[in-house]
C-alpha cells in the first residue's frame, strides 16, 4: 500500500493524491511550505499549504523535495 495525500480540488472536491505523484515545495514564496498536487480525476494544479510536521511525514513517504520556483506559485 502506497501513502496519499486527501487533499480538495477546486473542480472535483476531496481526492487522494498518491505521494510519488505530487512534490514538496520548501519555503516558497508565500514563506510556507506545500504540496503541489495535480488532480487524479481532472488534472487541474493544486497545492496545499503543510506545517512542519506534516512535511517530515510526507518526506518519510518519499515525497520528492523541489526547491520553489520564482514567480510561480502553481506547479506545472
Amino acid at each position: 500500500m502506497s501513502a496519499s495525500l486527501r487533499v480538495e480540488c477546486v473542480r472535483c472536491g476531496t481526492v487522494e493524491v498518491p505521494v510519488d505523484q505530487a512534490r514538496l515545495v520548501a519555503g516558497s514564496e508565500s514563506g510556507a511550505t506545500r504540496a503541489e498536487f495535480r488532480c487524479p480525476r481532472c488534472g487541474e494544479a493544486g497545492s496545499v499549504d503543510v506545517d512542519e510536521r506534516a512535511a517530515r511525514l510526507l518526506l518519510a513517504a518519499d515525497i520528492p523535495l523541489h526547491a520553489p520556483r520564482i514567480g510561480s506559485d502553481q506547479p506545472r
